[in-house]
């Protein structure tokens, strides 16, 4: 988590309110006072939307949803029926009596029934208040994102001046729904990743550090968790603090396991020695070109190899069609450019990137500022192969 979280607006144009916390990097993030007159130089406005996308295809629910495109920004839904061409507003997750969103909802279905949560299950979840203690929730929706409810708390923490940041989900190996999040509310570290997981749904057990440096001031963040067709699942973060929110990546055989928490993981880089900072998100995709599918990564800011922003910066996505991620990434273009992306919670922030079903284009929602300085959410598609 960066040095701000925010509050999730009614659907307006206006994000609503920010806050100052204790996280990550050294510099007070505030919105852009310079504002391309063009905010994104591809991309349609996603009308109504905030900031923090993410998009997912129905795939595991009823065969007349199933195809459906479902995007979020910050818990607002919408959705597609022509493969993100087009999108119209469905609402918003409501957040239960006593609770107040902070930030960074994401957005799951369940490829499988998980006890009592049946497949193409829609699952929301993000950071909140609860009353004034941190907590993560996570909200449910079995009519394709229409309605939600509450389902479950699968963690809270003491205190307003520390956080629990950026859920994630993937399902392990042995059939349990596995939540993945930042914490930085123990004094081990300044931040470190952690997980639990359900076998049932809504009950949550054997909390437990996915990467947790002994470096105090590291702060892994943002993890994001994809299956890979051997079974394998790929994890990236970023390593903020004195890595500068450097994107690395870990693996495991079950979901679950992940190696040593101490281990910080290896390093992303292109066959140019590119590499990203901040804000990284992956995703697997089938591949015409690769038997083993392709691994898609963006990240907000791209550096050249000698540390350098690079002139490609905001253009790129990065590309492995290696086993389990192994080995340099080459590049594709990005659908939706953002090529003053900075370090900043709005400009290419955690980009969410979704494949076609036969893999052969890109689905990309970033946000940038408005002429008007507003944080709004882009989205464009573009060709892998």
């Amino acid at each position: 988590m960066k040095d701000m979280f925010f509050a999730v607006p009614a659907i307006t144009l206006v994000l609503s309110s920010l806050f100052m916390t204790g996280c990550s990097s050294a510099a007070t993030i505030a919105p852009s006072t310079t504002v391309a007159s063009t905010p994104a130089n591809t991309g349609t406005l996603l009308r109504q939307s905030t900031l923090y996308p993410r998009a997912i295809r129905l795939a595991h629910g009823p065969a007349a949803t199933n195809g459906q495109v479902i995007a979020s920004t910050n818990g607002v839904i919408f959705r597609s029926l022509d493969n993100g061409a087009n999108f119209s507003v469905v609402g918003q997750v409501p957040t239960a009596s006593g609770s107040t969103e902070r930030c960074c909802a994401t957005l799951y279905e369940l490829p499988k029934s998980v006890g009592t949560l049946a497949a193409g299950t829609l699952l929301s979840s993000a950071s909140y208040f609860l009353g004034a203690v941190p907590a993560i929730e996570v909200y449910v929706s079995t009519d394709a994102g229409t309605t939600w409810s509450y389902s479950s708390t699968p963690v809270t923490r003491g205190g307003t001046n520390h956080g629990l940041w950026e859920p994630e989900f993937a399902i392990a190996a042995d059939g349990a729904l596995v939540i993945f999040w930042s914490d930085e509310t123990d004094p081990c570290c300044s931040q470190k990743l952690m997980q639990a997981r359900s076998y049932n749904g809504t009950t949550w057990q054997d909390q437990a550090n996915t990467v947790a440096s002994t470096v105090q001031p590291d702060r892994p963040g943002m993890v994001t968790v994809s299956k890979l067709p051997n079974g394998h699942f790929f994890m990236s973060y970023e390593l903020c603090g004195p890595s500068a929110c450097k994107v690395f990546y870990r693996t495991s055989t079950d979901g679950w396991n992940f190696g040593t928490s101490s281990d910080l993981g290896t390093n992303v880089v292109s066959t140019t020695g590119q590499y990203f900072e901040h804000a990284p998100l992956n995703v697997w995709t089938t591949s015409s070109t690769s038997t083993n599918g392709m691994l898609l990564l963006v990240g907000q800011v791209l550096y050249e190899s000698n540390g350098a922003i690079s002139s490609h910066n905001g253009q790129l996505v990065f590309v492995n069609s290696a086993v389990d991620g192994f080995g340099p990434w080459s590049t594709v273009t990005a659908p939706v450019l953002v090529p003053t992306a900075y370090d900043n919670y709005c400009p290419n922030y955690s980009s969410a990137l979704l494949p076609s079903a036969d893999g052969s284009a890109l689905l990309e929602l970033a946000s940038y500022y408005n002429s008007g300085g507003v944080c709004l959410t882009y989205y464009g598609t573009g060709l892998l192969q």
